[in-house]
């Protein structure tokens, strides 16, 4: 499939925290003495849990971001749903590090036993329903070794 170029691709950003994926998609920055030149993306919608991340990201990108439960969001019960209705209904891309915490060799790996470990259900619930071009899901290692392999092929 070939992909036409436009001016801005649009980004749908989950479990943004203060935006690192999504710094590293818009670019505009330097690091360790290396430029990194701007990208055509932008934040059409973003989203995180955690109040002092949302507050780094909006200091940071100029932007607005949905600080609440993806769930309750989802599900229309975030404000009165004010917000899943800013939800676009189609965007060029999905990015998200859904929580990675139960899958890490570092954690106690609880895997899909955990409210938290189900968290890609929230991700692959808003693919769904903005039908990106394509998506980024990013997590630990731990992911492709537990329950023997069966989590990465479940997710």
């Amino acid at each position: 499939m070939k992909i036409k170029s436009k001016n801005k691709y649009s980004i749908v950003s989950l479990f943004a925290g203060c935006g690192g994926l999504d710094l590293g998609f818009m670019g505009g920055f330097e690091f360790l003495g290396k430029k990194y030149s701007k990208r055509n993306f932008d934040i059409a919608w973003a989203n995180d849990f955690d109040e002092a991340a949302c507050q780094t990201f909006r200091n940071y990108f100029k932007r607005d971001i949905v600080c609440g439960d993806i769930n309750n969001i989802l599900d229309g019960r975030h404000n009165g749903g004010i917000f899943e209705k800013s939800l676009p209904k189609k965007t060029d891309i999905v990015l998200g590090g859904f929580p990675c915490q139960d899958f890490s060799h570092a954690g106690k790996r609880k895997g899909f036993n955990s409210k938290r470990g189900n968290l890609y259900q929230s991700m692959a619930e808003v693919i769904k329903r903005t039908r990106p071009l394509l998506f980024v899901a990013e997590n630990v290692r731990g992911l492709l070794t537990i329950n023997k392999g069966e989590a990465i092929k479940t997710i």
